[in-house]
């Protein structure tokens, strides 16, 4: 399955496992975001929650692989629970910040090992 950033912005924290289920950490990818710009789903699937929680705006797909993808600052939410939605779609737009999270199961999962983005290591000679 082919999965794509939701919007196009700078991250500005990386996933970090934390190191016990409840540590401290980053489950995802924090976007800067600017108010009221578009958010799209990041792959084919079935809406499991739209709504609020704890005061932000809370977007998650269930997606055919078994991956579940979470959007957390979502200013405005163009779906509902149950709708299916295509990739790229536009599924509503992002507050100042935008959270994005993989999980499979009750494990999270680093957003660069599912995304198909253009990271990319470069190796450098080290002298001797």
């Amino acid at each position: 399955m082919v999965y794509e950033e939701p919007v196009e912005a700078n991250v500005t924290d990386w996933f970090r496992r934390p190191a016990t289920d409840f540590g401290a950490g980053n489950r995802g990818w924090e976007y800067a975001t600017t108010l009221g710009q578009p958010v799209t789903a990041v792959a084919a699937g079935v809406v499991a929650f739209a709504g609020p929680v704890a005061g932000r705006g809370v977007i998650s797909i269930e997606h055919r692989d078994g991956i579940r993808s979470s959007l957390t600052g979502m200013q405005i939410i163009r779906v509902t629970a149950g709708d299916t939605v295509a990739r790229g779609e536009l599924i509503g737009t992002a507050s100042r910040r935008l959270h994005l999270g993989f999980r499979r199961g009750g494990i999270y999962l680093d957003p660069a090992d599912v995304l198909s983005v253009n990271l990319h290591a470069v190796l450098v000679e080290i002298p001797q």
